[in-house]
């Protein structure tokens, strides 16, 4: 993948869910992931929750583009992204009083719903965009560019052909 200028974007995917290993939908994201693309599962790295602010810090100056890939919750985020938010995203580093470490770069939100369909007249009234504005929030304030958030909804039950698909998508939207 390359930038206009025909370089070089490096990409890191921060992986933010409690038990990949029963996942089939996130896994198979994270799977086919490919290439130079470099994956983080932040679960895996920290399962006593113990954030290592610097060497996160160290991923997050080495990439370009920056992707948060989680299932989401009672329409949230898994936990650990909060407070790994929290923790890594300091005053000073990555905003105000010269934190600048994050300006330019891409934020991709790629995030997983499950069987509830989001939308004016669906289920649940509240749209995929307005669920994740605090990520487009976050984009602004530190001076990163919001790409399009990857989507993959309704995904109990999604298997096979479809899924791979999916995953296709997703692989080809990583390295657009």
């Amino acid at each position: 993948m390359k930038n206009k200028l025909n370089q070089k974007i490096k990409t890191t995917v921060f992986l933010f869910h409690p038990d990949i290993k029963s996942s089939k939908v996130n896994y198979a994201l994270k799977s086919g992931t490919g290439g130079d693309i470099v994956v983080r599962d932040i679960y895996a790295l920290y399962p006593d929750e113990r954030i290592n602010i610097r060497e996160e810090q160290k991923h997050l100056n080495q990439s370009d583009r920056i992707v948060f890939q989680f299932p989401i919750y009672w329409y949230s985020s898994p936990a650990l992204l909060k407070k790994w938010e929290d923790q890594v995203l300091e005053h000073g580093w990555a905003y105000e009083s010269h934190g600048n470490a994050l300006a330019g770069k891409e934020l991709l939100i790629a995030a997983t719903f499950g069987s509830t369909s989001y939308g004016v007249g669906k289920e649940t009234k509240y749209t995929y965009d307005e669920l994740l504005y605090p990520y487009h929030a976050l984009a602004d304030y530190v001076g990163m560019n919001y790409m399009n958030p990857f989507i993959l909804s309704r995904t109990i039950g999604i298997r096979g052909a479809k899924l791979r698909e999916k995953v296709k998508e997703y692989y080809d939207y990583l390295h657009s």
